[in-house]
């Protein structure tokens, strides 16, 4: 799925571009999040201790031929992880819009 058609699904293709990025970033770190925690679930403690060893070392290719060699169809693993997170924003998105809007509204209130 494009950008574009992304935006659409989520009902903000006329958002600014600002509002666009803020929630296509929060999207990411959400996926980003669950692929780690679905790592962790799939991975030994021994596996993991070598990952955060790489990570602590700047090792990013490492780190994705590592886990690339202990999951097999990490590609599709990883797709399959976005796509799910997708549709559940997308079959969720009035709640979360709701909730999005009032951080945005209790961020200017600090302001």
């Amino acid at each position: 799925m494009n950008k574009e058609e992304l935006l659409k699904r989520l009902g903000i293709e006329n958002s600014s571009v600002e509002k666009q990025n803020e929630i296509l970033q929060n999207l990411a770190n959400a996926v980003s999040t669950r692929i780690m925690v679905k790592l962790s679930e799939q991975l030994t403690d021994e596996d993991l201790d070598q990952i955060s060893k790489m990570i602590d070392n700047n090792q990013d290719m490492e780190v994705e031929r590592f886990i690339t060699s202990k999951i097999p169809n990490y590609e599709e693993f990883k797709n399959k992880i976005e796509a799910d997170m997708i549709e559940e924003v997308i079959n969720n998105k009035s709640s979360i819009m709701q909730n999005i809007d009032a951080i945005s509204s209790e961020k200017l209130s600090l302001s």
